[in-house]
């Protein structure tokens, strides 16, 4: 009994060692949405912000979250209606895949 009990209390520590019965790696697992996010919130603290009335395409474009066909059709708006005055006036731009989802996340990448 004492040879089992030794055998099972060695199996969890290795188990253990490789994060198999950690208690954090279901958590970890679950969060891993919240964990992007908050990476891609970091990465934008460390990023140059882009000045959506200044921007050109090829600016706009290499954002992350920002296709080629938005970088251009927010660049046309602005030509067309003058400048934007929150971040928020991006979604008056028609173009697929522009929406508030979208925008929280383009967000932290964008200036005024």
């Amino acid at each position: 009994m004492k040879l089992l009990k030794s055998k099972v209390i060695a199996s969890a520590a290795i188990l253990t060692l490789f994060g198999a019965l950690s208690p954090f790696s279901f958590a970890a697992s679950n969060n891993t949405s919240k964990a992007n996010s908050t990476k891609v919130i970091e990465e934008a603290a460390t990023r140059q912000k882009v000045n959506i009335n200044s921007a050109q395409v090829e600016d706009l474009e290499n954002l992350k979250f920002m296709s080629k066909t938005k970088a251009k059709k927010i660049v046309q708006y602005r030509e067309q209606n003058g400048t934007f005055t929150s971040l928020d006036d991006l979604l008056k731009v028609k173009c697929r895949g522009i929406h508030q989802d979208w925008l929280d996340k383009v967000s932290p990448f964008l200036a005024i």
